[in-house]
């Protein structure tokens, strides 16, 4: 098993490129929250996705004019960027029909969602997919939670530039 560090470098070394307000992350959740989710939903989070809401407690990506939102737990505290919450997992309304082996980490500025496929995952990580809102089907599958984050980047840099100017 990779340590955090290194396991989030490729990430960590983009995102430092890019100018402030390009991408909006907010402070991580403390230890304390990220056990009361887990506890209050009775579920058990993989651990890099555990550490990763330590570091980046949601936000959103390429947030210049709209990009994908990663989900953060909400908890007892007040709104925070992005505004899209893992407690919303729990709510069949909020999930729009989405399958419930798949937990949504992320939002799409067009509509899809970005989350782990449970039937897939093990205590470490886990494969990542989008589902399609259109299709009601996944289309598109990451081996890993750093392999969506690069991909993201990736993808995200053919259209905006490090300064946040369109390209």
């Amino acid at each position: 098993m990779q340590s955090v560090r290194d396991y989030f470098a490729p990430f960590d070394t983009e995102i430092e490129k890019y100018a402030e307000g390009v991408h909006l992350l907010n402070e991580g959740a403390e230890e304390s929250a990220v056990r009361a989710f887990e506890q209050r939903y009775a579920v058990r989070l993989p651990y890099y996705y555990r550490e990763w809401l330590k570091i980046h407690n949601g936000g959103e990506l390429f947030a210049v004019p709209a990009g994908t939102v990663l989900s953060g737990l909400c908890g007892d505290n007040e709104p925070m960027t992005g505004e899209s919450y893992l407690e919303s997992n729990f709510d069949p309304v909020k999930r729009g029909g989405v399958p419930p082996e798949i937990f949504i980490i992320a939002d799409t500025n067009f509509g899809d969602v970005i989350g782990f496929d449970l039937t897939r995952t093990n205590q470490y990580d886990g494969k990542v997919v989008e589902w399609s809102h259109e299709s009601g089907e996944i289309s598109q599958t990451w081996e890993s939670l750093i392999e969506w984050l690069t991909d993201e980047l990736e993808e995200g840099a053919m259209t905006v530039d490090y300064n946040g100017d369109d390209k």
